[in-house]
C-alpha cells in the first residue's frame, strides 16, 4: 500500500462515513490537533526511554518510576487513538466499529496526579516551563492538550448550533464526555513536569514578578 494516495491534494479529506470536506473543518482541525498532542507524548517517552536529563541535572529518573511513567504514557497515546477515532466520525452507527474510549481515564489520571503530588513540595508560586528536558516537553505536552481542549470546546459548540438532528447529536454526547479527559489530562502533565524535576534534582524555575 502506498502511503501517499493524493486524494488530498486539493485541500480536501474524508471524515469517516466517506464525506469529503475541507480540511480546515472543525472535526479535522480537532484530531489534527489531538494527533500533534500524541506526538508531542511520544516525544516526551522517548525522552525517558533515553534517560534525558538536563546539563545541570545528573541524577537519573529511578528505573522503577521511568517504567510506571512510560507505561501510563502509553496508555494515554491508546486513548487518545481511540477519541481520535470517534472525532473522525461523521454517522454515529459507525462507532460500534470503533475501539472504545477508556471510561476510567479521567479516574486513573487523578490516581497518578494524587500520587505523583504527594512526593513534591507544596506550590506557591507560578512555574516557570524549563528545567530539564523531559519537564520542558511535558510543558509543551499540556499546553497542546489545553489547545485541543478549546478546539473539543469549539466543535461542540458549532454542532450543537448548526446542527438539530438526532445524529450529530449523538455524537455530541460521546464528545462532551471527552471533556473532563483532556482537561484533567493537561492537569497530568503540569504535575508530570514538576515530579520529573524534583526526581532528577533539577530546581523548579518559579515566577517572581518584579
Amino acid at each position: 500500500m502506498k502511503i501517499y494516495t493524493q486524494k488530498g491534494d486539493h485541500g480536501k479529506t474524508s471524515l469517516f462515513g466517506g464525506t469529503r470536506v475541507s480540511k480546515t473543518h472543525p472535526q479535522i482541525t480537532a484530531y489534527g490537533q489531538l494527533d500533534e498532542l500524541n506526538s508531542w507524548i511520544g516525544y516526551l517517552e522517548a525522552q525517558l526511554a533515553s534517560s534525558v536529563t538536563s546539563p545541570n541535572s545528573p541524577a537519573p529518573l529511578d528505573s522503577d518510576i521511568k517504567a510506571e511513567l512510560q507505561n501510563e504514557l502509553w496508555w494515554i497515546q491508546d486513548h487518545l487513538f481511540r477519541a481520535g477515532s470517534f472525532l473522525a466520525t461523521e454517522d454515529p452507527t459507525k462507532t460500534k466499529h470503533l475501539p472504545i474510549p477508556f471510561a476510567d481515564f479521567t479516574e486513573k489520571l487523578e490516581h497518578s496526579i494524587d500520587k505523583m503530588t504527594h512526593q513534591l513540595p507544596a506550590l506557591s508560586s507560578f512555574v516557570l516551563p524549563g528545567g530539564s528536558l523531559i519537564s520542558s516537553t511535558a510543558h509543551i505536552c499540556r499546553t497542546s492538550c489545553r489547545k485541543f481542549e478549546r478546539l473539543l470546546i469549539e466543535l461542540i459548540e458549532n454542532l450543537e448550533v448548526k446542527n438539530t438532528s438526532d445524529s450529530p447529536q449523538t455524537l455530541v454526547k460521546t464528545y462532551k464526555t471527552f471533556i473532563k479527559d483532556f482537561n484533567r489530562l493537561s492537569d497530568y502533565f503540569f504535575t508530570f513536569a514538576r515530579f520529573t524535576q524534583i526526581k532528577t534534582n533539577t530546581t523548579e524555575r518559579l515566577w517572581k514578578p518584579q
